[in-house]
């Protein structure tokens, strides 16, 4: 008897200990937010410069490097109580061990502070490296983000799907949002220079599953790179009550494969529930618009299109350049933003018909083959069309939630009845 009670035992802790196991093994990280750091004083020699600065000006730029300091301790503070892996905790710590000397480092000297600026450069791309880990696990083993941002063991998703896209760079590098691509087994872009009978694959480069942004790279051999890119990304706010339009394909299989043009203006500076990553517009947006260019009145792209509200007529959200920039800045290589804009001071015909060569379509899960774009078609807004007449729309699968912001993510079940994730 006493040797069937310990054998018990010995199972009861062995599956307790496996359970364990296999509950740290599970990969239930969620993704975590890119730093935005604010942006300081730059490392200007401000020795150079003191003599010609009052007291009072060399104090506030110490205060403004100060709390740039103090805002790369506390997004490492934070990041650390999250579900993240072990890589990036060692990464973490790595750094915070790093930058905590620098409280007894003299800011002021702009060597001092350009070494500091470096740690943030670092976390930026540790965070980048983690959310990247976490998006190749999805593909490999089909694992999808919940809807508080966990990673859990789902069948895979292979539905054909489309989106928009533009470019960031005559070599191939373009913008779209995170949710386009991040269940896609494959993944090309057609629609470059209007020609819609040419697809071309694409690669995943650099993503920001936080803030709803991917960076993908066409890898082809047959792509013609561009010249020029005609526009600027703007990098300063824009107003409310700005013009602005929108191009994109949405809802390919009734309104065809032409890019569509629909405009507005800024309706808010902040987003859902008071986002400041997005821009609010009256610019009518809908499904398969999603990663497409919001620009503004003179041709500056402004903001990624990457949700609408489902209870409010034309209440689009997109995300703002300032956002994007911190994902160009992790690029293994550099994307300058075009010294000239060649649209501005164009009629606005003009500018639409110089633009939307750079705007194209991307299309995932889609077999390649000569009917390509008709495929898209028929298999990809079937789909949609269904879920855009289903109350425009209760999150067509897990990947709907991933592309929300954080705002969204941190109270989804309230929010997912009013807001509609273009979900290709």
């Amino acid at each position: 008897m006493k040797h069937i009670i310990i054998t018990i035992f010995c199972c009861i802790l062995y599956n307790v200990c496996f359970a364990q196991i296999n509950q740290y093994d599970k990969p239930s990280y969620g993704s975590l937010s890119l730093p935005s750091f604010s942006e300081m004083a730059t490392a200007a020699a401000m020795q150079a410069q003191a003599q010609a600065w009052t007291q009072a000006q060399v104090q506030a730029h110490y205060e403004q490097r100060e709390r740039y300091l103090n805002s790369l301790v506390e997004y490492i503070s934070d990041a650390l109580t999250k579900n993240i892996d072990s890589l990036l905790e060692k990464e973490l710590l790595d750094i915070y061990s790093t930058v905590k000397t620098f409280y007894k480092k003299p800011l002021a000297n702009a060597l001092v502070y350009s070494d500091l600026k470096q740690q943030g450069l670092k976390i930026k791309d540790a965070v980048i490296r983690y959310n990247t880990r976490l998006l190749k696990i999805r593909r490999q083993q089909g694992f999808e983000e919940d809807e508080n941002g966990q990673i859990t063991k789902d069948q895979a998703k292979n539905t054909p799907s489309s989106g928009t896209g533009f470019f960031l760079s005559k070599e191939g590098y373009i913008v779209t949002n995170y949710h386009v691509i991040a269940d896609a087994r494959t993944l090309y872009v057609t629609g470059i220079r209007g020609d819609y009978n040419t697809t071309y694959s694409a690669s995943v480069e650099q993503v920001d599953s936080y803030n709803d942004l991917a960076i993908i790279k066409i890898s082809d051999k047959k792509f013609t790179p561009f010249t020029y890119i005609p526009y600027i990304r703007r990098q300063d706010q824009a107003e409310i009550g700005e013009n602005c339009y929108v191009l994109g394909y949405p809802l390919i299989s009734t309104m065809g494969v032409d890019v569509k043009l629909t405009n507005g203006i800024v309706s808010a500076r902040t987003g859902f529930h008071g986002d400041v990553s997005q821009y609010q517009i009256s610019a009518p947006v809908q499904p398969g618009n999603s990663g497409g260019p919001l620009f503004d009145s003179k041709g500056n792209i402004i903001g990624v299109v990457s949700a609408k509200h489902a209870g409010a007529e034309n209440a689009g959200y997109a995300i703002k350049m300032s956002y994007l920039q911190n994902l160009i800045d992790l690029l293994p290589v550099k994307v300058s933003n075009p010294s000239t804009n060649i649209l501005t001071g164009k009629p606005f015909p003009d500018q639409v018909k110089i633009a939307k060569d750079y705007v194209c379509i991307i299309l995932a899960n889609v077999v390649q083959e000569p009917s390509v774009i008709k495929q898209a078609a028929d298999s990809v807004n079937t789909e949609t069309i269904k879920q855009d007449t289903t109350s425009t729309i209760m999150h067509n699968s897990a990947v709907s939630t991933i592309g929300l912001t954080s705002e969204i993510k941190k109270d989804s079940a309230e929010k997912k009845n009013h807001i509609s994730c273009f979900c290709r």
